[in-house]
C-alpha cells in the first residue's frame, strides 16, 4: 500500500506512484504507511521479491533483511549470517525433530550449551566461525526468534536444546 505522502518528504503522492517525485523516495518500501529504516545501517529498505503475504524488505546498502524470519511469525531485522544460522537449525529439526547438544551440568548451563550449539551448527557452515555463530545465536535470540531449553540428561549432564518461537513469545526455560 501506497502512503498519501511521502514519508521522506511530505510531497502528496498518488496510490499508482511507485517514487517520489520529489525525493525519489520508494513509495513501496513501507510497512503500513511506515517507510522501513534498516536498524544496521539507518538507511530506507526497499521491497525484495517475496510471497506477497509476508513481505521481505531489503537495505541496498548493507545488505540487510527486515521480515518474518523463515515463516516463524516473528518480524525481525536479520542479516544472510542470521538466515545462514536459522536454516541450519529448521533443517535439524526436520531431520531430527530437534537440534540439541549436550553439556557438563554448570554455573552458566545456558551459556556453555549456546557456545556448544554454535559449535554444532559451525560443523555444517563450515566458512563462519563459532565466534560468529554464537553472535548469530545470542542475536536470534534477543530478538524472540529462538529459545534455548535446558533439560537433565542425568546427574552429571544436561541436554540444551535450541526451539524456534510462535510469533517471538519465547524465553529461556530451565528444568534442571
Amino acid at each position: 500500500m501506497v502512503p498519501d505522502r511521502c514519508p521522506a518528504c511530505g510531497e502528496a503522492v498518488d496510490d499508482d506512484m511507485n517514487f517520489c517525485p520529489n525525493c525519489g523516495t520508494d513509495l513501496r518500501a513501507s510497512l503500513d504507511g511506515v517507510q522501513v529504516m534498516c536498524r544496521m545501517c539507518g538507511a530506507p529498505m526497499v521491497p525484495a521479491e517475496s510471497d506477497p503475504t509476508s513481505p521481505v524488505f531489503v537495505c541496498p546498502r548493507c545488505g540487510a533483511y527486515y521480515g518474518n524470519f523463515l515463516n516463524t511469525g516473528v518480524m525481525t531485522y536479520y542479516t544472510q549470517e542470521h538466515l545462514r544460522v536459522g536454516r541450519v537449525i529448521k533443517a535439524e529439526i526436520a531431520l531430527m525433530g530437534r537440534c540439541r547438544t549436550m553439556v557438563k551440568r554448570m554455573e552458566m548451563v545456558e551459556r556453555e550449551g549456546m557456545i556448544e550449539l554454535a559449535r554444532k551448527i559451525q560443523a555444517d557452515l563450515g566458512d563462519m566461525g563459532v565466534d560468529d555463530v554464537f553472535r548469530a545465536l545470542q542475536y536470534l535470540e534477543e530478538e524472540g526468534v529462538i529459545s534455548l531449553k535446558c533439560y537433565d540428561m542425568d546427574k552429571d549432564f544436561v541436554w540444551v536444546e535450541v526451539r524456534f518461537n510462535e510469533k517471538g513469545q519465547g524465553q529461556m526455560v530451565r528444568d534442571v
